[in-house]
């Protein structure tokens, strides 16, 4: 199985990113980023997912009282 592609930047990164954009481009660079991901073997889709899904559980975990 191929090694899920993830896409690291930062918060910050993201912010200067969109900065400047119009909607329009903003809504042109999702759906080229959909196809990207439409192109790619579905067991890379959803391997990523549940990769995300994992982190996610564990984050609102940290997050419940002792």
């Amino acid at each position: 199985m191929a090694e899920p592609i993830t896409r690291k930047l930062s918060s910050a990164g993201r912010a200067r990113q969109v900065r400047g954009r119009s909607w329009e481009e903003h809504e042109a660079q999702r759906r080229s980023s959909l196809r990207s991901d439409a192109q790619r073997e579905m067991s890379v889709n959803l391997s990523e997912g549940i990769a995300l899904s994992r982190f996610l559980a564990g984050f609102a975990g940290s997050a419940r009282r002792q």
